[in-house]
């Protein structure tokens, strides 16, 4: 299990636990969710199962986790999770519950 690990990009991807990088496969398989924060702005985070904390992005794509916000350009889906974001540009799906979320 790896934990406190950082990746730099505009847009990742984790998906059946393989971080993809501006479309490079990282050297690296993850066990387990993954709660992970961006703290810079990205363009695109795609996450299977964890929560994702993230202040500025393009979109947000989680299977199962919760999703917390600032500002999305574009959309935010879960499929099993709460949202909790500021101004959403595009669509919102979420299967939960949803907080502060205005479009």
């Amino acid at each position: 299990m790896i934990t406190a690990s950082v990746y730099s990009g505009s847009n990742i991807t984790i998906v059946n636990s393989k971080v993809t990088v501006n479309g490079v496969v990282q050297d690296v398989e993850l066990v387990g969710d993954l709660n992970g924060t961006i703290h810079v702005d990205i363009d695109r985070l795609e996450n299977s199962c964890g929560k994702v904390v993230a202040n500025k992005a393009g979109s947000i794509l989680t299977l199962c986790g919760d999703v917390v916000c600032g500002v999305v350009a574009e959309s935010v889906q879960t499929k099993s999770g709460d949202v909790s974001c500021g101004n959403i540009g595009g669509s919102l799906r979420a299967h939960a519950k949803v907080a502060g979320a205005t479009r």
